[in-house]
């Protein structure tokens, strides 16, 4: 998981995709944050709470092209890859080789895919 905001968690799937996901979904077994993580709560109620580094309005937009913008989109996958990186030198031995794997996939994914 490598974001939430008040219906879903942000996971990385098979493909190196940071994808929205029903909180409905999981089971929260370690209510813990990691470091480095700020809140954001909106006048509506809605909230955003993930890496500070990937907090700014639009920055999924630019991850998956959405503007056009193929520098952003190279910016924001290195952004993406330095989070995961980041959470595998503080996570347990276990931890580390999923969050090791989701790097791997995050890397294919950026060469596979960019702005048309």
């Amino acid at each position: 998981m490598i974001e939430i905001d008040h219906e879903n968690f942000r996971v990385m799937d098979d493909t190196g995709e940071p994808i929205l996901y029903p909180k409905t979904l999981f089971e929260v077994v370690a209510p813990t944050l990691p470091s480095g993580w700020q809140f954001d709560e909106y006048e509506d109620g809605e909230y955003h709470l993930g890496p500070t580094e990937m907090a700014a309005p639009g920055f999924y937009e630019e991850f998956f092209c959405s503007n056009g913008d193929k520098a952003a989109q190279r910016r924001t996958q290195q952004v993406v890859r330095e989070v995961l990186e980041a959470t595998m030198k503080v996570a347990g031995d276990e931890d580390s080789l999923v969050v090791g794997s989701m790097i791997t996939i995050s890397v294919s994914f950026r060469r596979g895919k960019a702005c048309l």
